[in-house]
């Protein structure tokens, strides 16, 4: 009886761990030709990837949008402010795009230190398998060896999804630092969601993995964002703020785009 319950514990343990998405094996996959360099990943993409934003910030982008329409974006830098991709890849400077992550927690906290969206709301987006995913390796700007800006001037439209890594190189090494998803292309977001309920239940899945299991986050591990209580304080927070989104139409249940996957890049 004892070895049957602990072959069904194994069971769902191991069920539960294929579908915690990572992206461990790029990571220690990274080689010197790839830094400050870019190509294409052989992956499938997330199967939803996550994007922290505030309330006020879901009522700019999506008061008065019908499905019917492109899904709406945000610009990679702003006059004078930059975000890292536009810095590092200048293509990308007058292109719209979404900074996401592969799970709800992993991405609740920047490099700087600001937090996203305050932690107000979540938009879940669910992504075409057929998106072709770039890998793009930036230097970190601070103790890179030989470093340089990606000058491509096609690089920000020759990907639908891509994979973005700061690193440093040292000794012919590549140390990554940090680790964001950028959607370049809105036609591979099938269906989406604001509901705090549908990623309060993906957020109550993490409270049991292991780091390891998790594999590297956004910024560094930060092994804290897992902690029960954090997750708690966070799922209370969405479910609260959800409340405010209520005269979106989106903020309840997911939301399929009938115009997506149309246009994806080969």
């Amino acid at each position: 009886m004892k070895s049957l319950i602990l072959s069904l514990f194994l069971i769902s343990s191991v069920g539960l761990a294929q579908e915690v998405y990572t992206v461990t094996k790029v990571i220690e996959s990274l080689k010197e030709k790839d830094y400050d360099n870019h190509r294409t990943l052989k992956i499938k993409p997330p199967e939803v990837l996550y994007h922290w934003l505030s309330v006020k910030s879901a009522y700019r982008l999506f008061t008065g949008y019908s499905l019917a329409k492109p899904f709406p974006m945000k610009r990679f830098s702003n006059g004078d402010t930059h975000s890292l991709i536009s810095f590092k890849a200048p293509s990308f400077e007058n292109e719209k795009g979404l900074f996401a992550w592969h799970n709800p927690l992993g991405a609740t906290v920047g490099g700087s230190g600001e937090v996203y969206g305050d932690n107000e709301a979540v938009l879940a987006l669910k992504i075409s398998p057929e998106a072709k995913v770039g890998l793009i390796v930036s230097n970190d700007g601070v103790f890179s060896q030989n470093s340089q800006r990606l000058e491509d001037p096609q690089l920000a439209k020759k990907y639908d999804l891509v994979l973005h890594v700061t690193a440093m190189l040292v000794n012919g090494k590549v140390f990554h630092s940090f680790i964001e998803w950028i959607i370049i292309n809105p036609e591979i977001i099938t269906e989406f969601t604001l509901d705090s309920k549908i990623v309060s239940a993906e957020m109550e899945k993490y409270k049991k993995l292991s780091q390891k299991t998790i594999g590297p986050q956004h910024f560094g591990l930060y092994e804290q964002i897992f902690a029960t209580e954090n997750i708690n304080g966070l799922i209370e927070k969405i479910n609260v703020h959800n409340q405010q989104l209520d005269e979106l139409s989106f903020s309840r249940g997911w939301h399929s785009r009938p115009s997506a996957c149309r246009k994806t890049i080969k």
